[in-house]
């Protein structure tokens, strides 16, 4: 008998990640201001966080444009609350095998010239631990971002933690003024502005 009451209670809890609702005022946070809770189970993407904010040049409509249609090319993504026409929206991507809901939340901000500012807060809503799974999440969508961006011959500013951008890092650059360079040691660049050969 009490095996089987556990086998209900581990089929219900199955379940029950799969089904329970995502309440948007609960997870449709501001990653600029939000406090991170204790679990390690998440990853912040600002400035004096666990990477600090990227920066681009372009503007930020077409900046939230193209992450929006990078989330959205990701598996099991939807949009859980705000519009890339507002630069703020969360985003639900759910695992693979359990379906758990993880929760990224997205700004951009304008930094003034044509440039913006991402700020990104992903999350697990069950469990203790990710595996990492929330950062190698930011790290992947910022790299797709910034392949994106010099796919389109756009320049890139990249701000600090450029080995975000690790896809990316055989490309060849030009940096100004005409140096041309390699990226293959993203840790010794600071500031960069990058554009297509």
């Amino acid at each position: 008998m009490l095996t089987l009451f556990l086998l209900i209670l581990i089929v219900v809890a199955i379940l029950w990640v799969r089904i329970a609702p995502s309440n948007a005022s609960e997870w449709h946070v501001d990653p600029e201001t939000i406090e991170k809770s204790a679990r390690p189970n998440q990853f912040l993407m600002r400035d004096g966080q666990d990477t600090d904010s990227l920066i681009f040049d372009t503007t930020p409509d077409d900046l939230a444009a193209k992450f929006n249609d990078i989330a959205l090319s990701k598996p099991n993504v939807v949009v859980l609350d705000g519009a890339a026409s507002d630069l703020w929206v969360t985003y639900m991507q759910r695992t693979k095998l359990m379906a758990y809901p993880d929760y990224i939340s997205v700004k951009i901000t304008a930094e003034g010239d044509d440039k913006s500012r991402l700020t990104v807060y992903s999350r697990s809503r069950f469990g203790r631990s990710d595996l990492g799974v929330n950062k190698a999440r930011i790290k992947a969508w910022t790299a797709a971002l910034g392949n994106r961006l010099f796919d389109d011959k756009q320049p890139v500013l990249i701000s600090r933690h450029i080995g975000l951008f690790n896809d990316i890092s055989h490309r060849a650059v030009k940096l100004r003024p005409s140096t041309n360079m390699q990226i293959s040691s993203p840790s010794s660049i600071r500031e960069p502005v990058l554009s297509v050969q």
